[in-house]
């Protein structure tokens, strides 16, 4: 009875419950009481675990503090889980594995920086937040696209075309060295960075992550390199 006493304060304190252990659950919130939902299960220390969109109810603030703890509590106690998401924060921080499902079948089944740097289709390279997709086909020491030559080794098949996905923060100003061109269209603030809108030619738009400080304009024409931790062709 000791062991369970410290073993229920630790899980309450863990998930940001302590104080409210003596409550009825009609006293708890929502998200207290899904909160309750996975002390309870993890405190078991089961083999496996099934969770269905665990913190569904909870504020952004609280979902990023309990990823964190629940990943740290999982591994400590060495208890497989599985998730069911929607939530593409909750995947790629939780996850060793994603499995992504597109109408019942199992599009793509890997680790979490594969799944979003070398996506296996435009489906999947669009749900992991905003990339740009450009057709491109693979040579011996990069890739040619419609936006210029990519500097970039890779192992794929010489020849091999498809799209590529560049996500805008992954592409850096550059006037001197810069692969291709654009034209500032609009500038959109979101606090730690700004997105930036580039007309690159026949309409076509492209988007790029800058520094929330860097001073642009609607209006300029700056030069762009892409900078990928890895690349990889989406055959079509």
């Amino acid at each position: 009875r000791s062991q369970r006493k410290i073993i229920v304060a630790e899980m309450l304190e863990k998930l940001g419950l302590e104080g409210l252990g003596k409550r009825y659950p009609h006293q708890l919130s929502g998200g207290q009481q899904q909160r309750v939902a996975v002390a309870r299960a993890v405190a078991t220390k089961p083999a496996i675990l099934l969770f269905d969109e665990p913190f569904s109810s909870l504020d952004e603030n609280l979902r990023d503090s309990l990823r964190k703890e629940l990943r740290k509590t999982l591994k400590e106690n060495n208890v497989t889980a599985i998730f069911v998401t929607h939530d593409k924060k909750d995947a790629l921080s939780l996850s060793d594995r994603i499995a992504i499902l597109n109408d019942g079948i199992i599009a793509q089944l890997d680790t979490p920086e594969v799944i979003y740097t070398c996506p296996g289709s435009e489906f999947i390279a669009s749900y992991f937040g905003q990339t740009n997709l450009i057709e491109a086909t693979a040579t011996d020491n990069g890739y040619e696209s419609d936006l210029g030559f990519i500097d970039h080794s890779h192992d794929e098949k010489m020849g091999i075309n498809g799209l590529l996905s560049i996500r805008p923060q992954w592409c850096v100003i550059d006037e001197e060295n810069h692969m291709f061109k654009g034209v500032i269209k609009e500038v959109t603030y979101f606090g730690e960075y700004q997105e930036i809108t580039l007309e690159i030619g026949d309409n076509r738009h492209f988007h790029i992550h800058l520094h929330r400080d860097q001073p642009v304009k609607a209006g300029e024409v700056l030069g762009v390199k892409i900078d990928a931790p890895k690349l990889k062709i989406i055959e079509k």
